[in-house]
Protein backbone atom coordinates (compact mmCIF):
# COMPACT_ATOMS: atom_id res chain seq x y z
CA UNK A 1 0.00 0.00 0.00
CA UNK A 2 1.29 3.47 -0.89
CA UNK A 3 1.86 5.86 2.01
CA UNK A 4 1.50 9.60 1.61
CA UNK A 5 4.79 11.41 2.26
CA UNK A 6 4.68 14.93 3.69
CA UNK A 7 8.47 15.27 3.97
CA UNK A 8 9.00 16.38 0.40
CA UNK A 9 12.71 16.92 1.05
CA UNK A 10 13.16 13.25 0.16
CA UNK A 11 12.82 14.42 -3.45
CA UNK A 12 15.22 17.33 -3.10
CA UNK A 13 17.99 15.39 -4.83
CA UNK A 14 15.86 15.27 -8.00
CA UNK A 15 15.52 19.06 -8.03
CA UNK A 16 19.26 19.44 -7.51
CA UNK A 17 20.08 17.30 -10.54
CA UNK A 18 17.47 18.50 -13.03
CA UNK A 19 18.32 20.98 -15.75
CA UNK A 20 16.11 24.00 -16.54
CA UNK A 21 12.49 23.20 -17.42
CA UNK A 22 12.22 22.05 -21.02
CA UNK A 23 12.17 19.12 -23.40
CA UNK A 24 15.73 17.87 -22.98
CA UNK A 25 16.44 14.52 -21.37
CA UNK A 26 18.33 16.16 -18.50
CA UNK A 27 15.43 18.50 -17.78
CA UNK A 28 13.03 15.58 -17.29
CA UNK A 29 15.12 12.93 -15.51
CA UNK A 30 17.99 13.73 -13.10
CA UNK A 31 21.40 14.21 -14.65
CA UNK A 32 24.49 12.29 -13.57
CA UNK A 33 23.48 8.67 -14.22
CA UNK A 34 25.73 6.31 -16.17
CA UNK A 35 23.24 5.89 -19.01
CA UNK A 36 19.70 6.71 -20.14
CA UNK A 37 16.92 5.00 -22.08
CA UNK A 38 13.82 6.42 -23.72
CA UNK A 39 10.80 4.11 -23.59
CA UNK A 40 8.32 4.88 -26.38
CA UNK A 41 4.67 4.87 -25.33
CA UNK A 42 2.52 2.52 -27.34
CA UNK A 43 0.30 3.76 -30.15
CA UNK A 44 -3.03 2.01 -30.76
CA UNK A 45 -4.32 0.31 -33.86
CA UNK A 46 -7.85 0.61 -35.21
CA UNK A 47 -8.89 -2.29 -33.02
CA UNK A 48 -7.33 -0.57 -29.98
CA UNK A 49 -4.45 -3.07 -29.94
CA UNK A 50 -1.06 -1.73 -28.78
CA UNK A 51 1.31 -0.95 -31.64
CA UNK A 52 5.06 -0.32 -31.54
CA UNK A 53 6.53 2.78 -33.14
CA UNK A 54 8.71 0.64 -35.42
CA UNK A 55 5.57 -0.98 -36.82
CA UNK A 56 4.07 2.43 -37.52
CA UNK A 57 7.29 3.63 -39.14
CA UNK A 58 7.48 0.53 -41.34
CA UNK A 59 3.91 1.10 -42.52
CA UNK A 60 4.43 4.72 -43.59
CA UNK A 61 8.11 4.72 -44.58
CA UNK A 62 9.72 6.59 -41.70
CA UNK A 63 12.47 5.81 -39.18
CA UNK A 64 12.49 5.37 -35.41
CA UNK A 65 15.63 6.80 -33.80
CA UNK A 66 16.57 8.13 -30.34
CA UNK A 67 15.12 11.63 -30.81
CA UNK A 68 12.27 10.68 -33.15
CA UNK A 69 9.06 12.68 -32.81
CA UNK A 70 5.77 10.83 -33.09
CA UNK A 71 4.16 13.33 -35.48
CA UNK A 72 7.00 12.79 -37.93
CA UNK A 73 7.18 9.02 -37.46
CA UNK A 74 3.43 8.73 -38.10
CA UNK A 75 3.51 11.30 -40.93
CA UNK A 76 1.21 13.80 -39.26
CA UNK A 77 2.22 17.07 -40.98
CA UNK A 78 -0.14 19.12 -38.83
CA UNK A 79 0.97 17.26 -35.66
CA UNK A 80 -2.44 15.70 -35.20
CA UNK A 81 -4.80 15.02 -38.05
CA UNK A 82 -4.55 11.94 -40.23
CA UNK A 83 -3.43 13.09 -43.67
CA UNK A 84 -2.12 10.02 -45.39
CA UNK A 85 -0.15 8.87 -42.38
CA UNK A 86 -0.76 6.35 -39.60
CA UNK A 87 -4.54 5.83 -39.24
CA UNK A 88 -4.50 4.57 -35.65
CA UNK A 89 -4.48 6.36 -32.30
CA UNK A 90 -1.57 8.37 -30.96
CA UNK A 91 0.51 7.37 -27.93
CA UNK A 92 -0.82 8.92 -24.72
CA UNK A 93 1.43 11.67 -23.34
CA UNK A 94 2.40 11.17 -19.73
CA UNK A 95 1.28 7.55 -19.50
CA UNK A 96 2.88 4.22 -20.24
CA UNK A 97 0.66 1.49 -21.58
CA UNK A 98 -0.22 -0.72 -18.56
CA UNK A 99 1.62 -3.62 -20.16
CA UNK A 100 4.74 -1.51 -20.54
CA UNK A 101 4.50 -0.27 -16.96
CA UNK A 102 4.29 -3.88 -15.75
CA UNK A 103 7.28 -4.83 -17.93
CA UNK A 104 9.32 -1.92 -16.59
CA UNK A 105 8.52 -2.89 -13.00
CA UNK A 106 9.70 -6.43 -13.77
CA UNK A 107 13.02 -5.06 -15.07
CA UNK A 108 13.48 -2.75 -12.09
CA UNK A 109 13.03 -5.64 -9.65
CA UNK A 110 16.35 -7.06 -10.79
CA UNK A 111 18.14 -3.84 -9.83
CA UNK A 112 16.33 -2.88 -6.65
CA UNK A 113 16.97 -4.24 -3.18
CA UNK A 114 14.46 -4.44 -0.35
CA UNK A 115 14.49 -0.66 -0.04
CA UNK A 116 11.28 1.23 -0.59
CA UNK A 117 10.58 3.34 -3.65
CA UNK A 118 9.13 6.82 -3.89
CA UNK A 119 6.49 7.65 -6.48
CA UNK A 120 5.76 11.26 -7.41
CA UNK A 121 2.47 12.18 -9.06
CA UNK A 122 1.93 15.50 -10.81
CA UNK A 123 -0.77 17.52 -9.05
CA UNK A 124 -2.57 18.41 -12.29
CA UNK A 125 -3.60 14.99 -13.62
CA UNK A 126 -7.35 15.41 -13.07
CA UNK A 127 -7.23 14.46 -9.39
CA UNK A 128 -9.83 17.07 -8.43
CA UNK A 129 -12.33 16.18 -11.14
CA UNK A 130 -15.83 14.86 -10.56
CA UNK A 131 -16.97 12.49 -13.31
CA UNK A 132 -20.36 10.92 -13.98
CA UNK A 133 -20.10 7.75 -16.05
CA UNK A 134 -23.17 6.34 -17.77
CA UNK A 135 -22.90 3.15 -19.83
CA UNK A 136 -25.53 1.64 -22.13
CA UNK A 137 -25.20 -1.97 -23.26
CA UNK A 138 -26.61 -4.21 -25.93
CA UNK A 139 -28.68 -6.69 -23.95
CA UNK A 140 -27.56 -9.65 -26.06
CA UNK A 141 -23.93 -8.97 -26.86
CA UNK A 142 -23.00 -7.01 -23.77
CA UNK A 143 -21.24 -4.47 -25.98
CA UNK A 144 -21.12 -0.86 -24.78
CA UNK A 145 -23.23 1.25 -27.13
CA UNK A 146 -22.32 4.59 -25.66
CA UNK A 147 -20.78 6.42 -22.80
CA UNK A 148 -21.41 9.90 -21.54
CA UNK A 149 -18.91 11.85 -19.47
CA UNK A 150 -20.03 14.90 -17.53
CA UNK A 151 -17.08 16.49 -15.87
CA UNK A 152 -15.57 19.53 -14.22
CA UNK A 153 -12.12 20.30 -15.56
CA UNK A 154 -10.79 20.21 -19.11
CA UNK A 155 -9.66 17.29 -21.23
CA UNK A 156 -10.47 14.77 -18.53
CA UNK A 157 -12.89 12.62 -20.49
CA UNK A 158 -10.35 11.90 -23.20
CA UNK A 159 -7.67 11.11 -20.63
CA UNK A 160 -9.99 8.75 -18.81
CA UNK A 161 -10.91 6.92 -21.99
CA UNK A 162 -7.29 6.61 -23.08
CA UNK A 163 -6.21 5.50 -19.63
CA UNK A 164 -8.87 2.80 -19.58
CA UNK A 165 -10.32 4.30 -16.42
CA UNK A 166 -13.75 4.46 -18.00
CA UNK A 167 -13.84 0.90 -19.29
CA UNK A 168 -17.23 -0.74 -19.41
CA UNK A 169 -18.37 -4.34 -19.64
CA UNK A 170 -21.58 -5.54 -17.99
CA UNK A 171 -20.78 -3.09 -15.20
CA UNK A 172 -18.37 -0.17 -15.46
CA UNK A 173 -15.00 -0.18 -13.77
CA UNK A 174 -14.11 3.28 -12.59
CA UNK A 175 -10.46 3.98 -11.84
CA UNK A 176 -9.89 0.62 -10.24
CA UNK A 177 -12.95 0.72 -7.96
CA UNK A 178 -15.43 -1.88 -9.33
CA UNK A 179 -19.10 -1.12 -8.87
CA UNK A 180 -22.29 -2.82 -10.08
CA UNK A 181 -24.10 0.49 -10.58
CA UNK A 182 -24.67 1.63 -14.18
CA UNK A 183 -24.28 5.31 -13.19
CA UNK A 184 -21.36 6.27 -11.02
CA UNK A 185 -20.38 9.66 -9.63
CA UNK A 186 -16.67 9.80 -8.91
CA UNK A 187 -14.89 12.78 -7.43
CA UNK A 188 -12.47 13.83 -6.34
CA UNK A 189 -9.97 11.14 -7.25
CA UNK A 190 -7.67 11.95 -4.33
CA UNK A 191 -7.99 13.06 -0.73
CA UNK A 192 -8.23 16.90 -0.82
CA UNK A 193 -5.84 16.98 2.13
CA UNK A 194 -3.13 15.52 -0.09
CA UNK A 195 -3.88 17.97 -2.89
CA UNK A 196 -3.58 20.81 -0.41
CA UNK A 197 -0.54 19.37 1.33
CA UNK A 198 3.22 19.69 0.82
CA UNK A 199 4.45 19.33 -2.76
CA UNK A 200 7.80 18.50 -4.28
CA UNK A 201 8.43 21.65 -6.30
CA UNK A 202 10.37 21.03 -9.51
CA UNK A 203 10.83 23.39 -12.47
CA UNK A 204 7.39 23.82 -14.03
CA UNK A 205 5.77 21.00 -12.02
CA UNK A 206 4.58 20.30 -8.47
CA UNK A 207 4.27 16.69 -7.30
CA UNK A 208 2.72 14.74 -4.46
CA UNK A 209 4.94 12.03 -2.98
CA UNK A 210 4.00 8.50 -1.95
CA UNK A 211 6.28 5.84 -0.48
CA UNK A 212 5.74 2.21 -1.34
CA UNK A 213 7.23 -0.79 -3.08
CA UNK A 214 7.57 -2.02 -6.63
CA UNK A 215 4.57 -4.23 -5.87
CA UNK A 216 2.55 -1.05 -5.38
CA UNK A 217 3.78 0.32 -8.69
CA UNK A 218 2.88 -2.99 -10.32
CA UNK A 219 -0.62 -2.64 -8.87
CA UNK A 220 -0.93 0.65 -10.76
CA UNK A 221 -0.52 -1.28 -14.00
CA UNK A 222 -3.50 -3.40 -12.96
CA UNK A 223 -5.60 -0.45 -11.81
CA UNK A 224 -5.56 -1.90 -8.29
CA UNK A 225 -3.21 0.41 -6.35
CA UNK A 226 -4.21 1.44 -2.84
CA UNK A 227 -2.93 4.05 -0.37
CA UNK A 228 -3.31 5.12 3.24
CA UNK A 229 -5.47 8.07 2.14
CA UNK A 230 -8.99 8.03 0.78
CA UNK A 231 -10.06 8.54 -1.84
CA UNK A 232 -7.09 7.31 -3.86
CA UNK A 233 -8.15 6.36 -7.39
CA UNK A 234 -5.12 6.55 -9.68
CA UNK A 235 -6.40 3.98 -12.17
CA UNK A 236 -3.45 2.88 -14.30
CA UNK A 237 -1.77 6.26 -13.97
CA UNK A 238 2.01 6.23 -14.45
CA UNK A 239 4.02 7.98 -11.72
CA UNK A 240 5.63 11.17 -12.96
CA UNK A 241 8.80 10.15 -11.12
CA UNK A 242 9.91 6.93 -9.46
CA UNK A 243 13.12 6.15 -7.59
CA UNK A 244 14.46 3.74 -4.93
CA UNK A 245 15.78 4.86 -1.56
CA UNK A 246 19.37 4.37 -2.72
CA UNK A 247 18.74 6.69 -5.73
CA UNK A 248 20.53 4.26 -8.03
CA UNK A 249 18.00 4.85 -10.81
CA UNK A 250 15.10 7.12 -11.66
CA UNK A 251 12.14 6.79 -14.01
CA UNK A 252 10.53 9.99 -15.32
CA UNK A 253 7.27 10.28 -17.26
CA UNK A 254 6.67 13.92 -18.18
CA UNK A 255 2.97 14.66 -18.69
CA UNK A 256 3.54 16.35 -22.05
CA UNK A 257 5.86 13.74 -23.57
CA UNK A 258 4.95 10.48 -25.30
CA UNK A 259 7.92 8.61 -23.88
CA UNK A 260 9.29 7.67 -20.47
CA UNK A 261 12.92 8.21 -19.50
CA UNK A 262 15.00 5.87 -17.36
CA UNK A 263 18.35 6.87 -15.89
CA UNK A 264 20.58 4.45 -14.03
CA UNK A 265 23.58 2.13 -14.11
CA UNK A 266 24.77 0.72 -17.42
CA UNK A 267 23.45 -2.80 -16.74
CA UNK A 268 19.96 -1.55 -15.96
CA UNK A 269 19.78 0.54 -19.10
CA UNK A 270 21.06 -2.36 -21.21
CA UNK A 271 18.28 -4.53 -19.77
CA UNK A 272 15.66 -1.88 -20.52
CA UNK A 273 16.95 -1.56 -24.09
CA UNK A 274 16.78 -5.33 -24.59
CA UNK A 275 13.17 -5.67 -23.44
CA UNK A 276 10.92 -5.90 -26.50
CA UNK A 277 7.79 -4.91 -24.61
CA UNK A 278 9.35 -1.60 -23.65
CA UNK A 279 10.62 -0.54 -27.11
CA UNK A 280 13.41 1.65 -25.76
CA UNK A 281 16.28 3.57 -27.32
CA UNK A 282 19.42 4.91 -25.71
CA UNK A 283 19.60 8.69 -25.29
CA UNK A 284 21.95 11.17 -23.64
CA UNK A 285 21.31 13.93 -21.12
CA UNK A 286 21.55 16.60 -23.82
CA UNK A 287 19.22 14.98 -26.37
CA UNK A 288 16.16 17.02 -27.27
CA UNK A 289 12.69 15.48 -27.15
CA UNK A 290 11.00 18.68 -28.23
CA UNK A 291 8.64 18.90 -31.17
CA UNK A 292 11.43 20.02 -33.51
CA UNK A 293 13.96 17.53 -32.19
CA UNK A 294 13.55 14.99 -35.00
CA UNK A 295 16.15 15.88 -37.61
CA UNK A 296 15.95 12.55 -39.45
CA UNK A 297 12.36 12.15 -40.63
CA UNK A 298 11.07 14.69 -43.16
Amino acid sequence: MFRWVTDVERGGWVADRLGPFGGWVGSVVPRGFDAYARVLHRARGRGNEPVRWVEVAASVGTVVHPTAQWWKVARRPDMGRHQGGWPGADPVPGELDPGQLAALVAVLRGFTGPDAVTAAFWEGSGWQTSVLLTARHDGDAGVPLGMRLRRSGTGVGARLRRRGAARTSRGPAVLGDPTPDPDVLVGPMLDPGVLGGPMLELPGRHHMLFAGSLDDVGALAEGAARADVRPFRPGTRTPSLLWPDDRSWCVATEVDLDSTLVGGPRRLIDTVLADETLEALEVSESDSLMVDGDQVNP
